[in-house]
């Protein structure tokens, strides 16, 4: 899998013991009232000022999802605690459906006239992220929960408690341990989830449940405390100050148990559900074959995306873009010395070795160089002043970022490895994707800014995917690269990727491709190893038109600056462009068309 889900946990020691990672707020102590009704729901949220209508709408729906409150980092500033999981409920996702239409309804029924015109914007963008949701209505049982790109469910349920759960004294310790309890529940409502698909005539493919089986597989664990909840529990509490060795043991055997007797039992139970749903397992992968999947395919793209554009225009759209990068990769190949004439794969092997490798510690050393001049660049192409509150944290592998909270209880963190080996080929790239000019750096404007708290929490992949994707061609342009050819050759090769993830996914869920043939789609045209590129299509028929979204926002941020270099020729400034397009937050991409232009007077 990619570096994204952090595999190993035994990365987790080292990123606890170096207890950076905490805000400084402390938690409430308020408990979360469930609603239970739809009228409960609604109460008082006519009336309100269009302001306080939008906060307050999107504070109930997001409550909805505890998952998501704790990713975003909103709990303290909701009065909530971090103690549940998203529920699986038919009842509870029929009740959030209807909260969502009714919610719309509200939302369209007001009056723009008179508003201020940055609320009258926001209420936009509001209206815009509803009718996404109701949009995707009618396909409630399309989605497949056992996996995405973080890897299978105890994948998921890992990462949440080990890099986005709260842990800064002992009431934290409390929340963790609910939170175990709630697993257990979670998979049964998994369970009954699957067996509603199955009667639903939806049939999982058997390429995504053999993979699904085989990592249920190494997590069949014999006792609670060797379980990854528990064992990340054991590490948190160690670095826990103030915490008596009693009460530590004492925390850590109440894990052990809350797994021997709730979670251990679920997953034997989801296993045993998987063994008899695998009779109704098809080796068809794409959403075509799916019941009603070939209305779903186009609206999920068009909701994700946030544009309107059909299957085959994305296809086109994917396979023009890759025509020009091919060509760029080629005229590049040959001004470092390769044949221009060899296979994507050929040359990207070459351009590996022959960048060599870091070594343990080094490793870690490249990275934090990397960022650091990646960040002494910024003034070429912004003016935007942030608050850096970025740690650097050492782990076991790899190289991702994860935001700020935006209540404060968690600091924006790049985990970058410090073992083995990694090749110098891609790291640029990634260091610039991940921090300067990209993820962080845009998350650390909205964090700064002046927004409204709904409008930092909402996030329009297509935007911040892209963005990111952006941040890489930018480095290019400010002059990062102008040393090191083979990595200039390892960014075009992630835009060739990005690029070529958008053929295929419309080859496995509109031209009915499989794994083989979207694996070596992904070869030839992007130069990838055939294992990367197995993994790849995995998320892409797990989740589909997720990888439509990062070139889909590249492009049209790319081509937004294109257009606006036309209009304005010599009076075009890339860093007023650049403020125009972060300082107004995540947004769809007609909406930030509309800012740009705006801002630029165009």
């Amino acid at each position: 899998m990619l570096d994204k889900r952090l595999i190993s946990y035994g990365f987790l020691l080292v990123i606890l013991m170096t207890g950076f990672l905490s805000g400084c707020q402390p938690p409430t102590t308020a408990i979360p009232v469930e609603s239970e009704t739809l009228e409960e729901l609604l109460v008082g949220l006519e009336g309100l000022s269009p302001e306080a209508f939008m906060e307050e709408a999107f504070r109930r729906l997001v409550l909805r999802s505890p998952q998501t409150v704790t990713e975003v980092g909103l709990a303290d500033l909701y009065g909530v605690r971090n103690t549940t999981l998203d529920s699986y409920d038919l009842q509870d996702h029929l009740l959030t459906q209807s909260f969502e239409v009714e919610l719309l309804a509200l939302a369209e029924a007001i009056d723009p006239a008179g508003l201020d015109e940055a609320v009258r914007f926001d209420l936009r963008t509001f209206i815009w992220y509803l009718e996404g949701r109701v949009a995707l209505h009618p396909y409630q049982w399309l989605s497949f929960p056992l996996w995405n790109e973080k890897g299978a469910l105890t994948d998921q349920l890992v990462y949440l408690l080990m890099t986005q759960q709260p842990f800064e004294d002992e009431a934290d310790v409390e929340d963790y341990l609910e939170r175990l309890e709630a697993i257990g529940p979670q998979v049964d409502e998994i369970v009954a989830y699957l067996y509603a698909q199955q009667a639903a005539g939806v049939q999982i493919p058997y390429t995504l449940y053999s993979e699904v089986m085989a990592e249920m597989g190494t997590h069949r664990w014999q006792v609670g405390r060797k379980t990854p909840f528990v064992s990340v529990l054991g590490l948190r509490l160690y670095n826990l100050e103030g915490l008596s060795s009693e009460d530590m043991g004492a925390y850590y055997d109440r894990g052990g148990e809350i797994a021997d007797r709730v979670i251990l039992p679920a997953f034997e139970r989801l296993m045993d559900a998987l063994y008899v749903l695998a009779e109704s397992t098809t080796d068809q992968v794409g959403l075509l074959h799916q019941p009603e999947g070939e209305a779903y395919y186009p609206a999920l793209v068009n909701q994700i995306t946030t544009l309107e554009r059909t299957p085959g225009e994305w296809l086109q759209f994917g396979e023009a873009e890759l025509a020009g990068l091919n060509e760029d990769v080629r005229q590049r190949a040959a001004e470092v010395g390769y044949d221009p004439a060899e296979t994507l794969q050929e040359i990207f092997r070459q351009a590996r070795v022959d960048q060599d490798y870091a070594l343990g510690l080094d490793i870690f050393v490249a990275l934090r160089g990397l960022l650091v001049e990646a960040e002494t660049k910024m003034a070429a192409a912004f003016e935007i002043e942030i608050v850096k509150d970025l740690v650097m944290v050492p782990v076991y592998e790899g190289a991702s970022f994860e935001p700020a909270a935006l209540d404060g209880s968690r600091r924006a963190a790049f985990y970058a490895g410090f073992t083995g080996q990694d090749a110098l080929f891609d790291m640029p790239t990634t260091v610039y994707h991940e921090t300067f000019p990209g993820r962080y750096f845009q998350s650390a404007v909205v964090l700064g800014s002046d927004l409204s708290l709904f409008r930092k929490a909402l996030h329009f992949p297509a935007y911040d995917q892209g963005w990111a994707l952006y941040a890489e061609h930018l480095t290019w342009e400010m002059g990062l690269y102008t040393e090191d050819s083979n990595a200039d050759l390892a960014r075009l090769q992630q835009e060739l990727i990005a690029a070529a993830q958008v053929v295929v996914d419309v080859g496995l869920h509109v031209l009915g491709w499989d794994l083989p043939t979207a694996a070596r789609y992904l070869v030839e045209k992007a130069g990838m190893d055939r294992t990367d590129a197995n993994a790849l299509v995995l998320e892409q028929i797990a989740q589909p038109g997720q990888a439509l979204v990062a070139y889909a926002g590249y492009a049209f941020i790319r081509d937004l600056r294109n257009q606006a270099e036309d209009a304005l020729g010599e009076n075009f400034d890339l860093k007023v462009f650049h403020a125009a397009i972060l300082n107004g937050g995540s947004l769809p991409l007609p909406l930030l068309e509309e800012q740009v232009r705006k801002d630029l007077d165009y």
